[in-house]
């Protein structure tokens, strides 16, 4: 026999009817609106009154003061913005608004979506206070089949779609393990997930985007010295090769062939010829989508970490190195050095790139018109140059080397400046901090060497590692994230003082700390790899005393303890990460469809993470309806309870939210429990159910999102609802 659960509540009702006669219709009482109770502040809403059968003009009658707009409001409901509501109770503000509604300016709780335009609070804002945070370790790998994984190169994240539903959202990291066999893990949990395939070489960085187009990101990397991709086989759930780079003759001949170039080179994905398909960069070769041979350079110079970006503007991408600009002509199957470039062609042994605009610097060769800079630091050098290879700045970095640059606004003066490591110091450098520059751009000090700040770090081994950029109090000042041999610390970006320090060892190559919202609930985690370098570290780090030296190994994702960094992406693809050129699923751009970084408001960017299309300090508001759910059915001494789960607040919801569905009160006998798998967007909601026991008399039943505190909310105390006075009714 099937039965289904009813709300005796007029207003609340279902199905079946409660009124005092018998007219109904769709189980909703029509007349004798007096029967109604008043509903007081702890009562839910009504599902929204039929206009057809409301009207005010209609012939059942409708006293003046139950007129509102086209509709006819049952007794106990107010009128509000041309809308019948239930009466919810009186506010001060949203904190003493439950069941899904927001204090109104006239003083009482207003369901959302009324007006329509109303679907989030917004003043759910945070204010971050950037020497307050409180770093923690999130979850870390630190062994693979009892084995350390002692790690060189850099991790990335990128949501792999494993469960088939590109509605969830879950990334993980990847990252070359010990032995060169790349594995993937739960970016959330760092549990191990995969093992994809052995052979890569431990010091290159990988990257990962959707090579194949089949709507699941691919990994790509360096194996024996050949570009490799592979790809996820969702029927075999395993990972399989997808190509490895050759000469191809076009009937299906494959020649196989090494990348060339640096000796261990890593790739970049970039569209170049915008014809849809992502072209694979690496060494001194480029390959199409199925590995196959584009063209080569004879002396690898697109460097060992490639840059592409449209840096001339003229609608194609270029490819930019320490030696030069250069652009794939893809009728000649051929890398060609632009002409206007006339700078140095020589790459030295260990040089890296970064494009980014400086400062006004009118040029020749584009009628006046300015373009990108090209950053290059290395081998003790760092130097600024234009497109046509006249330098701007040069500057030095001790001990003869050099890693790859950062681009961000560092001090906050709305104009970009760069940064980079080396084997004693990292330094951020300023042009306004040069001979003729703006002192007030340079915090007011007259400088005249381009350093805004440097400070100094632990880096006797290679001198060449990486460092991320992030502004994590979206204050726009962006902040330093780097690792030497013994921590991984946040440096303040106008001053250099350290924020936050973490024990992190590591015997360094080219390897970077990477920011991205690794765990898909939107907000922000660094991920840093360790190798468990041993060598002359401090007991305690110099900057923060606090903090003790600790030799480690493995992946470790640190976050904030109360999550309170602005929001991220949730992808950091490759090593060479520019933010336009990858969408948060992987998918490379079309040439045509990559907005020029530079150009972009709020980017002018290069190797630092952003928002995207997220509000950098927002927070989430859950709340919990029962306006128009499906009816709750039983069947025996099953019921099935239904409701909606939304989010009012300004910053999207990551899936995985448990919902209590419990009786008589908030903390009432739990009757069932649920999961909402998928993120709820801003002003969004998603339908809920879960299967109990069905009561045998009338119950209140309360749905309380989040019942054990888990995630950042607006308004903690408002996000739960109830339907009240709720029993099985057998409606045969």
């Amino acid at each position: 026999m099937r039965f289904t659960f009813v709300l005796l509540t007029l207003g609340l009702t279902l199905s079946g009817c409660s009124c005092s006669s018998d007219s109904c219709s769709d189980g909703r009482c029509i007349a004798d609106v007096d029967a109604a109770p008043v509903m007081d502040g702890s009562m839910l809403d009504a599902a929204p009154i039929d206009a057809s059968r409301h009207d005010a003009g209609s012939d059942m009658g409708c006293a003046e003061a139950q007129r509102c707009g086209g509709e006819c409001c049952e007794a106990g409901d107010r009128c509000y913005a041309d809308s019948c509501i239930s009466d919810l109770g009186s506010c001060s503000d949203n904190d003493e608004c439950v069941s899904d509604s927001y204090c109104g300016p006239e003083g009482f709780c207003v369901p959302y979506g009324v007006p329509s335009d109303v679907v989030r609070d917004e003043e759910c804002e945070q204010a971050i206070d950037i020497e307050a945070i409180e770093p923690e370790v999130q979850c870390s790998f630190t062994e693979y089949m009892g084995t350390p994984e002692d790690l060189q190169s850099t991790p990335l994240v990128i949501d792999f779609d494993f469960d088939g539903d590109p509605s969830t959202l879950h990334p993980s990291i990847a990252f070359i393990g010990r032995g060169g066999t790349t594995r993937v893990i739960d970016g959330a949990t760092c549990e191990w997930q995969y093992d994809v395939a052995p052979g890569f070489a431990t010091s290159s960085s990988l990257a990962v985007g959707d090579v194949d187009l089949d709507g699941r990101a691919d990994i790509v990397g360096s194996v024996g010295g050949r570009a490799a991709a592979f790809r996820y086989d969702p029927t075999g759930d395993t990972w399989e090769q997808l190509w490895a780079g050759a000469t191809c003759d076009g009937m299906g001949g494959r020649v196989p062939h090494s990348a060339g170039g640096p000796v261990i080179p890593s790739p970049s994905l970039h569209d170049l010829d915008d014809d849809g398909s992502p072209e694979v960069i690496m060494g001194g070769s480029i390959y199409d989508a199925s590995g196959c041979l584009l063209a080569q350079t004879a002396d690898g110079n697109l460097g060992f970490l490639p840059v592409v970006a449209d840096v001339d503007e003229d609608g194609e991408m270029e490819m930019v190195s320490a030696g030069g600009v250069y652009r794939f002509d893809a009728t000649m199957g051929a890398i060609v050095r632009e002409s206007y470039f006339s700078g140095s062609t020589n790459t030295g042994s260990f040089k890296f790139a970064a494009v980014g605009d400086l400062g006004d610097f009118p040029l020749a060769a584009f009628g006046g018109a300015d373009r990108a800079e090209i950053v290059v630091v290395g081998d003790g050098e760092v130097r600024v140059e234009t497109l046509e290879g006249t330098r701007i700045y040069t500057g030095s970095l001790p001990s003869g080397r050099g890693g790859p640059p950062t681009i961000a606004d560092f001090d906050g003066d709305g104009r970009a400046e760069f940064a980079a490591a080396a084997h004693s110091e990292y330094v951020v450098f300023d042009l306004d901090c040069t001979a003729g520059g703006d002192p007030a751009g340079c915090m007011g000090m007259s400088r005249t060497d381009g350093r805004l700040w440097s400070q100094a770090v632990q880096e006797t081994s290679s001198g060449v590692t990486g460092s991320s950029v992030f502004d994590f109090d979206a204050d726009g000042v962006a902040e330093v994230v780097y690792h030497d041999e013994c921590f991984v610390r946040i440096f303040e970006g106008a001053t250099g003082d350290v924020l936050y320090s973490f024990p992190r060892s590591s015997l360094t190559w080219l390897e970077m700390p990477v920011i991205a919202d690794v765990d898909g609930d939107f907000h922000t985690e660094i991920v840093v790899a360790a190798d468990n370098y041993t060598g002359s570290c401090p007991a305690t780090d110099p900057y923060l005393p606090s903090v003790s030296f600790a030799p480690n190994q493995g992946i470790y994702v640190l976050r904030d303890q109360m999550d309170r960094w602005a929001a991220s992406r949730p992808i950091w693809n490759q090593h060479a990460y520019s933010v336009t050129h990858v969408d948060d699923r992987g998918v490379i751009r079309r040439t045509a469809d990559v907005d020029i970084n530079w150009r972009t408001p709020g980017l002018n960017n290069f190797r630092q993470n952003v928002q995207g299309e997220l509000e950098a300090l927002g927070i989430a508001d859950l709340t919990a309806s029962v306006r128009d759910v499906t009816p709750l059915v039983c069947d025996g001494d099953e019921a099935t309870v239904s409701a909606r789960i939304c989010n009012r607040g300004r910053l999207p919801l990551g899936g995985g939210i448990d919902v209590s569905l419990r009786v008589e009160a908030i903390d009432g006998e739990e009757l069932c429990r649920t999961r909402v798998e998928a993120p709820i967007g801003v002003g969004e909601c998603q339908e809920i159910s879960c299967t109990a026991t069905a009561p045998s008399e009338a119950v209140d039943v309360y749905v309380v999102p989040d019942p054990d505190g888990l995630i950042e909310d607006c308004h903690p105390g408002n996000g739960w609802g109830v339907l009240e006075n709720v029993e099985c009714v057998d409606l045969i």
